[in-house]
């Protein structure tokens, strides 16, 4: 009879969980309570405590990953363009950051003729320069 009930408490109380939207930490601190509830249920022996815990860890993990899919949906991807687009932008300052660095060690390489210097920085900037249009093309398209 206990079973019962602890299962017709856990489903009720899981299925209102899922019609509210909750944070992450309000998910865990609500299943971390039904965790602490079950290890302290005599009734149950050990097998069953460790039985228990596991469904109610899965249905944990469902609950987050519906609620995380929720929060993405709601959002409409407003954020995640901004987001990719500041992180495009930072991309192109590290490109260019690279290409400056990598200019001055040719530069400083005595190993090299002047023509062979000429000839890899002319590379270097084709390089460069092909990969910082791709990085546009797609913050552009954003």
């Amino acid at each position: 009879m206990k079973k019962l009930l602890v299962s017709v408490f856990v489903f009720l109380f899981t299925s209102a969980a899922l019609f509210s939207q909750k944070s992450n930490t309000q998910i865990g601190r609500e299943y971390g309570e039904k965790y602490r509830q079950i290890g302290q249920d005599r009734s149950l022996s050990g097998y069953e405590k460790g039985q228990r815990k596991k469904q109610l860890s899965l249905k944990k993990k469902q609950e987050m990953i519906r609620n995380n899919q929720n929060h993405n949906h709601n959002n409409h991807g407003v954020t995640s363009n901004s987001n990719e687009k500041e992180r495009l932008e930072k991309k192109i300052d590290r490109l260019e950051e690279k290409y400056d660095r990598e200019k001055k060690n040719i530069e400083n390489n005595y190993n090299l003729s002047k023509s062979e210097k000429k000839i890899r920085k002319k590379l270097l900037e084709k390089k460069y320069k092909a990969e910082k249009e791709i990085l546009k093309k797609r913050k552009d398209d954003l």
